[in-house]
This record gives C-alpha cells, structure tokens and sequence, in this order.
C-alpha cells in the first residue's frame, strides 16, 4: 500500500522541457516556488543553463524572466512538470528537501 502524502519528485521526470529556453532538460537546475493570483501554489524546473543565466542577472530581471516561464507553463501545462501544493509553504518545503536530496544530505 502506497502512503497518499508521499510527494513524488518532479525530478524523476526524465522528459522534462524548460519553460524558459523550452529546450529538453535531463535534469533541473533550480526548482521554483509560486503561487499565482487565485492562490494556487505549485513548483517547477528550469535547467541548468537558464538557472546559470538567472544568477547572473538582476532580480528585476530576473522576475520578468520567471514570470515569462510561467506564462508558459499557464499557456502549455501538458509540455511542462508541474508539481502542485497546498500552499507557498508547503512548496517552498518540497523545494528545500529536494535541494538537500540532490546535495545528499538525506
């Protein structure tokens, strides 16, 4: 019997598309956390090269970039994993423990 609050990583995916470059990725490179304006919260990958890309970039630029990654994933959801939460929170939480995952801390 499988337990239902297990969360499955979205980085199991091995089809994943970027939103950014919607290029195909093999892994992610940086997990992002949102909630849009009617409250639903959910998280999604960016591959390495874009998540390079935005570090080296402002945060104003930064946002707009993400909020055009976004437009994608409302435009496509069929092209892109999206991995759906609760609340920021409780998104923001998956994204640390993945990140600690992939680091081999767990």
């Amino acid at each position: 019997m499988t337990d239902p609050t297990q969360m499955e990583s979205i980085l199991k995916n091995t089809t994943m598309t970027c939103p950014l470059c919607r290029l195909p990725m093999r892994e992610a490179g940086r997990l992002v956390a949102f909630r849009d304006d009617a409250g639903q919260s959910f998280s999604f990958a960016i591959c390495p090269r874009c998540a390079g890309r935005l570090d080296r970039l402002p945060v104003r630029v930064q946002s707009k970039l993400l909020d055009a990654a976004i437009n994608q994933l409302i435009k496509h959801p069929d092209r892109y994993t999206v991995k759906t939460h609760a609340d920021i929170a409780e998104a923001r939480l998956y994204i640390a423990v993945e990140a600690a995952h992939l680091r081999g801390e767990f």
